[in-house]
This record gives C-alpha cells, sequence and structure tokens, in this order.
C-alpha cells in the first residue's frame, strides 16, 4: 500500500534543497537556537513559508495558519514592524547590515511575546534579492527577566528618596510645630490671670493643635521607616509576642473590664518586637472601640487551606460595611468624637506595614456580623520568610 504524504509548500521544499546544497543556510539554521523559521519569496511579496515552531510559538497549530506574510505582520507590534521593514530595507541595499532585532508579536490568547527575528537576504546569480531565510528565538522569559530587573532597580530608587524626603519632611514639620507649642505656652505664663476664658480657649486649640500635628508627623515618620527597615526575623513564639502586647496594654485592658481568651499559637518566623506591636495596635482597637457590653477578645491560631492565620476577634461596636475597604488607610479615622474615640488613624496602616514587610497580609473578615476580626497572615519557617518576599 503506497503511504501518501501531505504536498509541502513549495518554499519549504526549496529550503531543504537550499540547506543540503548550501553550508552557509545549515550554519545560519545551526547558530539560530531555533524556535521557528520562516523562508519569504520576495518576488511573490507575500508567500512565505513558516514552520509549525514559528506558529507554535504564537499559539497556533500549522495547520490554522496561512503561509503569508501579511499574517506575521498583522500580529507584530506597529512600532517593531516599522523598525523590521526598515532593517531588511537597509540589508536588502548592504548584507553588512543585520537584519537582527527583538520585536513583539501578539500571542493567540492575547499576550505578548518577544522574539528575536534575524534573517540574510539570498540573491540570484544576478545578485538580485529574491528569497529571505530567517529564524526566530523565544526572549519571553530574558525580556520580562531584564524588565523585572530594571523595574526593581527603579523602585529602590524611589524607595529611597521617598526615605529620605519623608524625614525631611516630618523633620522640616515637626520643627515649626514645636515652636508653636513653646510660644503658645510662653504667651500663656507671660499673660497669665489677664487672659479672659476665650483666649484660654484659643490658646488650648493651638496647643492642642500642634501637639496632634507632631504626633501625626511622628506617625508618618515611623510608617516611613518601617516600610524600608530591614526585617531580623527569627524563630518566635506567638504566645509571647502576644504575652508582650497583653503586657504593654495591661491598664487600658483593666480599665475595659475586658475579657482575653488566648488558643494555641504555633512559633512563626518574624521579628518579635514588629510583630508585638502588630498585636498590640489589633488588641488596642478591640478595647478602644468596644460596646456596652462587656468587651471579650479572643486571639487564636487558624489552619485552613491557604496556610496559617492570626485571628483576633472582639465583640465591639464593629465596623461599617462601607469602611471595609479603607480601614488600612494612613490617618484615616471612621469616628469623628475624638473624645470618645481618641487617635490618630494610623494603627492599622502600621499594621499592614509590619505584616507585608514579613512577607504577610492582613484583613477584616467580613463574614461577621457582630463585632470584628482581624486576620494576619504571618510565614511559619524562614523558607516560607523568603519566598514570600522574594
Amino acid at each position: 500500500m503506497t503511504e501518501i504524504r501531505p504536498q509541502r509548500h513549495y518554499l519549504e521544499e526549496e529550503l531543504y534543497k537550499l540547506v543540503r546544497q548550501d553550508e552557509r543556510i545549515f550554519g545560519f539554521l545551526q547558530d539560530g537556537s531555533l524556535d521557528g523559521v520562516w523562508y519569504a519569496d520576495l518576488l511573490d511579496g507575500d508567500a512565505e513559508w513558516m514552520s509549525p515552531r514559528y506558529k507554535h510559538l504564537l499559539g497556533y497549530a500549522d495547520d490554522e495558519v496561512e503561509n503569508r506574510s501579511s499574517w506575521w505582520k498583522e500580529r507584530m507590534h506597529p512600532d517593531d514592524l516599522r523598525e523590521s521593514e526598515e532593517n531588511f530595507r537597509l540589508h536588502v541595499r548592504d548584507p553588512a547590515h543585520p537584519y537582527d532585532q527583538i520585536v513583539r508579536f501578539r500571542h493567540k490568547n492575547g499576550s505578548t511575546v518577544w522574539v528575536r527575528c534575524r534573517g540574510i537576504v539570498i540573491r540570484d546569480d544576478e545578485g538580485k534579492p529574491v528569497r529571505m531565510l530567517g529564524a526566530h528565538t523565544d526572549v519571553t522569559d530574558l525580556k520580562m527577566a531584564d524588565e523585572l530587573v530594571r523595574a526593581n532597580a527603579e523602585l529602590t530608587d524611589r524607595n529611597e528618596a521617598l526615605r529620605r524626603f519623608a524625614g525631611i519632611v516630618s523633620h522640616d514639620l515637626q520643627t515649626p510645630m514645636r515652636h508653636v507649642s513653646i510660644y503658645a505656652g510662653l504667651l500663656r505664663e507671660e499673660l497669665g490671670d489677664s487672659l479672659n476664658g476665650a483666649a484660654r480657649d484659643y490658646l488650648e486649640v493651638i496647643e492642642r493643635g500642634a501637639l496632634q500635628m507632631r504626633r501625626m508627623v511622628q506617625s508618618l515618620l515611623e510608617y516611613s521607616r518601617l516600610a524600608y527597615a530591614t526585617v531580623r526575623a527569627e524563630p518566635t513564639a506567638l504566645s509571647e509576642v502576644v504575652a508582650d502586647a497583653l503586657a504593654l496594654l495591661d491598664v487600658q485592658i483593666r480599665e475595659a473590664g475586658a475579657t482575653i481568651t488566648v488558643g494555641a499559637l504555633p512559633e512563626v518566623y518574624g521579628e518579635r518586637t514588629l510583630l508585638v506591636r502588630l498585636l498590640q495596635n489589633l488588641i488596642a482597637n478591640a478595647v478602644k472601640y468596644r460596646s456596652e457590653r462587656p468587651l471579650e477578645i479572643r486571639i487564636d491560631g487558624v489552619e485552613t487551606e491557604d496556610g496559617f492565620h492570626l485571628a483576633i476577634t472582639d465583640n465591639g461596636i464593629g465596623i461599617a460595611p462601607a469602611n471595609r475597604d479603607i480601614i488600612f488607610e494612613m490617618f484615616r479615622r471612621l469616628h469623628r468624637d475624638e473624645k470618645t474615640y481618641e487617635g490618630l488613624g494610623v494603627g492599622l496602616a502600621i499594621s499592614r506595614q509590619i505584616a507585608e514587610s514579613h512577607g504577610g497580609r492582613i484583613w477584616l473578615d467580613t463574614t461577621r456580623e457582630e463585632g470584628s476580626c482581624f486576620c494576619v497572615a504571618l510565614p511559619r519557617t524562614k523558607a516560607e520568610f523568603e519566598a514570600r518576599r522574594a
């Protein structure tokens, strides 16, 4: 029985003959580290054979694509197509000018494929360009790695500039605020009993405003430092972290009459002082935003399919659904009543900064109908810590 083979494209047949006849052609293919080969008829203008690997590189099967140069031109980035056509023109005029460029193609799935596209013109006996042989090499991974290195370098530079800026601004803001506080105090001493009630109230507003500004600037500086600080992580018992945080809040907890329940907690990999600050912020929030009923706070370790996280749950006033997306923003206060709920609105922003500096995250459990439950995912091991921060 005679085997029936599919008919080859005439340019494919011609290329096979050239490879057998011309060592230069074979060398070009061998050196190409190919992810695709193409062979174009310069006399036809649109006839071009493209190897199956060429088409597969862009997400297409061999039989999905007609062998026409117009097909790939429609999928090459317009800027790169102009460069490619200019290089082709120069290469035809002068063989010493290489036809070699990195271009972007649109993949079938819509993504970008970076390709090194090289080619050589083949001439007839009279020196007229009649064919062009080319090779493609996928350089997407290299290009993405290069872009990542460059982006990381730019981010490092910008972060350093931002760190310096925050330090300068904090210093420049604190100095005049300190002067306001000092001179307001001097005015109070100088005028003494001659101040009437309204004047004393005005001075109190000035002093309170200056103090508030200084605290905000100090919080901004602390937030900035946390963003760029090196985390000195080590195996840390969460039970000891919680104990330290509770000790720092002992007075507030006693005054609130809070009941604290701590479940079994594992060891995590992190910097103890930072984790104490994170827990202190979350527990202090639970104490501050308590309701009329007796305050109960529970601290648990939770294992899920996604890994371990710490849960700090309370039965306080809770957080309105409309505010759940903004609570981690810097200086975001949800309550205007400063006498009942003191603070600057920085605790949760700093807590998020600490969690993220460990390669972790913090979020509000939105499934609860009463009170609040803040969850903090933290790395358990050094390997997990390094992987999350990579």
